[in-house]
């Protein structure tokens, strides 16, 4: 059977995002936006999700049309996963409504090179990532759906996570600094970073907004710049980032070369409101050159 180039698993959303005076619905998640910047790379990309009886069917066939192969999307008789993004000083996230986890039978058995689990709210469990394993060469994954917890109104905040398990299976995972707090216990990024990597000795993405992201890895720590932007949008900038370094590191690419192309993709990115932002695999190579060389070794 063929291999697919690059996976992405974990729910499909409907984000409703206020800044400001702006207000609008739009389709989020991890999976949609790492399965666009793939595409953007040059690769083909699956995506193998869950959705409900509320979700636009327009969201599907966009996905579709824009190359992207949507044949694993199940609908089910229940709620899509729904969230609200308010921007206010800084960032609130509401739960909505959450659908139903996607199991080792919804993945469908063909090898896979590159493979994202985009969670974000604990739908891919344990059972589904041992599956996954067996079918990936290298798997990525975002923290983010692991280590959220929601209160009684919906919102959601960061917990503490036991996840060495999941942690065990995969080869580079991505996260915020409050994330990869919840699994450590540095009081600074560089030391988050330098903990993880020394319990795990698993390739760490450290993302940081406008300060840029630390990646720890076997030849230890590095200081990623950002490249300067006017951000208008910074929804989807860390699954960008974590798709398109997983992407360059599959083809043997150095892990300094695709931070600095995952870090120019993840800035074209929060320029733009819309799926335009995420670039062409030219256009973040270009960026990418400048990035390289403010890159250093910090440990």
């Amino acid at each position: 059977m063929e291999e697919i180039a690059y996976m992405s698993v974990g729910h499909i959303v409907i984000d409703y995002i206020r800044k400001g005076e702006l207000s609008y619905r739009s389709i989020g998640g991890a999976v949609t936006y790492g399965a666009i910047a793939a595409l953007r790379y040059g690769v083909s990309p699956v995506i193998v999700s869950k959705v409900g009886v509320d979700f636009p069917e327009d969201y599907i066939l966009l996905l579709s049309r824009y190359g992207i192969d949507v044949g694993y999307v199940k609908r089910i008789d229940k709620l899509s996963t729904v969230f609200e993004l308010i921007y206010e000083n800084g960032r609130r996230l509401y739960l909505r409504s959450l659908c139903d986890p996607i199991r080792p039978d919804d993945v469908p058995d063909v090898p896979v090179r590159s493979l994202h689990v985009g969670t974000v709210f604990h739908e891919v469990p344990l059972e589904t990532v041992k599956k996954l394993r067996k079918l990936a060469d290298i798997i990525a994954i975002d923290l983010q759906g692991y280590v959220r917890k929601t209160d009684d109104k919906g919102t959601v905040f960061i917990g503490k996570v036991q996840l060495d398990d999941i942690i065990g299976l995969v080869d580079i995972i991505h996260g915020d600094f409050s994330e990869v707090s919840a699994v450590c216990s540095g009081k600074t990024p560089v030391e988050a970073a330098e903990e993880f990597y020394n319990r795990y000795g698993k390739i760490l993405l450290l993302t940081m907004g406008e300060e840029g992201s630390i990646v720890a890895y076997y030849d230890g720590l590095l200081r990623v710049p950002t490249y300067r932007v006017r951000a208008v949008n910074p929804t989807g900038a860390g699954d960008i980032y974590t798709a398109i370094f997983l992407l360059a590191f599959s083809e043997r690419e150095d892990v300094i070369y695709s931070s600095a192309l995952a870090t120019a993709a993840s800035s074209y990115r929060v320029e733009e409101i819309s799926f335009k932002g995420i670039p062409t695999r030219d256009v973040m190579e270009k960026r990418a050159k400048e990035i390289m060389g403010r890159i250093k070794h910090i440990k």
